[in-house]
């Protein structure tokens, strides 16, 4: 009984991870930028809070802001470019 429970959060676990990493988008713009969280739903978060970004040194980048935090997938198309618009706005942000 055990073991088949097992199975079954184990098979739950990896199709949730499995869906959740091919389905995620992260868009930004001049203004701010979406990326969804963990259930799913769309957070948005204003250039003009933003304060820093971290690498957690797993998977994920975190973007800090004034109301919160928000965390980017570090395998994501195009996140180069991605890195180095985040590192001039922190800049930016720094200077003002």
């Amino acid at each position: 009984m055990l073991s088949g429970l097992g199975a079954i959060m184990m098979t739950a676990m990896i199709f949730y991870t499995v869906m959740y990493i091919s389905a995620y988008e992260a868009r930004y713009h001049d203004r701010g930028i979406t990326a969804p969280n963990w259930m799913f739903q769309q957070k948005h978060f204003s250039w003009e809070d933003f304060i820093t970004i971290r690498d957690n040194g797993h998977y994920n980048d975190v973007l800090k802001f004034v109301d919160g935090k928000m965390s980017l997938q570090k395998h994501l198309v195009g996140i180069h470019t991605f890195l180095t618009f985040v590192s001039d706005l922190e800049d930016m942000n720094v200077r003002t």
